[in-house]
């Protein structure tokens, strides 16, 4: 009896193992999960720029991590406008 219900535990574990192993399989390899600490407000900002985007691409969809990918795509692709503003922001260095 004990027997029994021990194999039928197995058998659950074990096709749950399967479920989750073919789930990971079939996500993007190529993504991981990694968290920033960003200023709340520069991320409601990303957020109202994602639902503008989704919007005006519909009837097509883009999931917010696209969004987010391509948004550093096009960012790294102008690091110069970028360095540019930040240098604009710093305060001059006084040399003694």
């Amino acid at each position: 009896m004990a027997e029994e219900r021990s194999k039928r535990l197995q058998e659950r574990f074990s096709t749950h193992n399967k479920k989750a192993e073919s789930k990971q399989s079939a996500k993007n390899v190529d993504r991981g999960r990694h968290s920033l600490y960003l200023d709340k407000a520069l991320v409601g900002l990303l957020d109202n720029a994602y639902k503008v985007a989704a919007h005006n691409l519909y009837p097509a969809e883009i999931d917010k991590a696209t969004f987010m990918e391509a948004c550093l795509t096009y960012a790294l692709s102008h690091l110069e406008d970028i360095q540019a503003s930040l240098s604009a922001e710093q305060p001059p260095q006084n040399e003694q």
